[in-house]
Parts: C-alpha cells; sequence; structure tokens
C-alpha cells in the first residue's frame, strides 16, 4: 500500500480502500470543529467572572446567555455578552467564507449548537439566540436587520399583549384572524 499525492484529493490509497479524503471533506470538517469551538466559548460566563458577578449558571433561568446576564442587574455585562455572541457567530461564518459556500452554511449551523450545547459546560449553553443573529448579520445582513426591526417592533406590543385577558391569548398568540364581532358579544 503506497501513499501518492493527488491533485483532487489529499491522500489516495492505492490498495482500493475508499478512505479517501478530499479537500472539501476536510474543509468542511475544519468549518465544522471551528464553528462549533468559537461557539463552545461562554462569553456569559467569562464576562460575569471577570465583572465578580459570579456563576452566572446559578442566576435565573441557568443560561450564559445575554438575558440571564442582564438578570444579575449589570446591563453592561449584559450588553458586553451579546456582543460577544453576535461577534462568535459573525466570525465563524467570515472565516469559513474563504473556504466556500457549503463551509460557510457548516461553520454557521455548528457555531449556534457550539453556543447551546458547549463541551465545556456538560452541553448545557445559552438559547443561542444572539449567536445566530451574528450568523444572519454575516450571511444577508438585510434580513438580519429587518429581523431586528421586526423584534423591536414586538417589544412595542408585549406590554399590550401581557395586560390582556387570559381568553384573548390564544387569539393573540396563534396571530389568527377571529372576527371582532364574536369577541365583543362575549363581554
Amino acid at each position: 500500500m503506497s501513499l501518492e499525492r493527488d491533485s483532487s484529493t489529499v491522500f489516495s490509497l492505492r490498495a482500493g480502500r475508499l478512505s479517501e479524503r478530499s479537500p472539501l471533506a476536510l474543509t468542511l470538517l475544519a468549518a465544522a470543529v471551528l464553528g462549533y469551538l468559537l461557539g463552545s466559548i461562554p462569553s456569559g460566563l467569562l464576562v460575569t467572572r471577570i465583572a465578580g458577578l459570579g456563576d452566572i449558571r446559578r442566576i435565573g433561568s441557568g443560561n450564559i446567555g445575554a438575558t440571564n446576564v442582564l438578570r444579575t442587574g449589570s446591563k453592561g455585562a449584559a450588553a458586553l455578552t451579546l456582543v460577544l455572541d453576535l461577534a462568535k457567530g459573525w466570525a465563524a461564518v467570515v472565516v469559513a467564507r474563504g473556504w466556500g459556500e457549503r463551509q460557510q452554511l457548516v461553520a454557521a449551523g455548528c457555531v449556534v449548537i457550539g453556543h447551546m450545547f458547549p463541551l465545556w459546560l456538560g452541553f448545557r449553553g445559552g438559547k443561542g439566540v444572539a449567536t445566530a443573529l451574528g450568523v444572519l448579520i454575516a450571511l444577508a445582513w438585510p434580513v438580519a436587520l429587518l429581523g431586528a426591526r421586526g423584534l423591536a417592533r414586538h417589544r412595542r406590543h408585549l406590554p399590550l399583549f401581557l395586560a390582556r385577558r387570559p381568553r384573548c391569548r390564544g387569539r393573540q398568540r396563534g396571530a389568527c384572524p377571529v372576527s371582532r364581532r364574536r369577541a365583543d358579544r362575549r363581554r
């Protein structure tokens, strides 16, 4: 069995084995590993420990994301966590962009998975919202801008949503068009 360098594969085995590794497979693997490792950096945990706020996993929901860091009472630490989580998603996509479109998408998926299930924290991480938004900013920033605008509009209506009576919640959550006349008759 001899190893030969081939232009289409990294190494090909002459013995007829099917264990050839193409550059595509290696770059896909590298993009997956890079994305997962970047995503698994627990920025919320690191920020709260450096700020002297303790272990974020013992506060609120136990997640390591920006929303739970905000529950510590430190808006600055929460903002820094949000920026770092966005940056993780953005960086994974931008680095993998040089390897190709497939590799970019693999890195995008793996960075979010890495944030949600970090190896270092026993596979218990954040929800991946900020990291996914960072991915979306790198992949399609106009879509991310529209999504952020929609979230801001939703937050403006959130107090109204919470103030409504429970019997109306199903209609509000489903956002289905229900006749106002039927709702008014019940009152």
